[in-house]
């Protein structure tokens, strides 16, 4: 894709105002989904910026994150909420001309308020896409594993077979945990992707 049209500290910032203005909502004691709230940011940035976005969230204790198969939700922090009202960082500038870097303006009962003219593309639900924290590491897992070379042929053609098959289960409605947890139980075998394969199982375990 072209250059991000900001840099990831300025896209934290504008996540975490559009964050505290659904806060500001009737329905703001509600967990809110990022790569929906990310959708109403014009210009474009890596899809894996939300996630990251929402670890840095959480590491500096401005929103509390919730990682799951379906996407990333969050609600913002007493700190959050101080840090935008008192216009630190980037948040000033968004807040100033909310046009400017805004699609729409998102309540929290999931209702948009069109503002520019080049929101067609925006939805008002995301779902499990493709750039969910699921299917992310499942990526870096099929990545991990075609550049393993200590896996042999028949082993990396295997463990790539068990990655598709994670991925096409993932992506259904109801996934069938008992199959995941045995694809999962075989992967977590192989050193290079072990530490992605916890990640997974971590998510697993946090969607309930």
């Amino acid at each position: 894709m072209a250059k991000p049209a900001y840099k990831f500290t300025e896209f934290v910032d504008l996540l975490l105002v559009a964050l505290y203005e659904t806060d500001q909502s009737d329905n703001g004691n509600e967990f809110q989904n990022l790569e929906a709230l990310a959708a109403t940011i014009k210009g474009e940035v890596p899809q894996d910026w939300v996630f990251d976005a929402a670890k840095v969230l959480e590491m500096r204790a401005l929103a509390d994150c919730i990682f799951t198969f379906g996407a990333t939700h969050a609600k913002i922090s007493g700190q959050g909420r101080l840090y935008v009202e008192s216009g630190m960082g980037f948040t000033k500038k968004a807040q100033e001309s909310p046009p400017t870097y805004y699609h729409v303006t998102v309540s929290g009962s999931g209702n948009q308020l069109v503002t520019g003219q080049d929101a067609s593309g925006v939805s008002q639900t995301v779902t499990q896409t493709e750039f969910s924290p699921a299917l992310r590491l499942l990526e870096e897992m099929r990545e991990k594993i075609e550049s393993d070379n200590t896996l042999a042929g028949p082993a990396r053609l295997e463990a790539t077979t068990y990655a598709n098959l994670l991925r096409f289960e993932v992506k259904k409605s109801e996934p069938n945990r008992t199959l995941i947890a045995t694809l999962l139980e075989s992967l977590s075998k192989i050193a290079s992707i072990a530490g992605s394969v916890a990640s997974f199982i971590r998510l697993l375990n946090a969607s309930g």
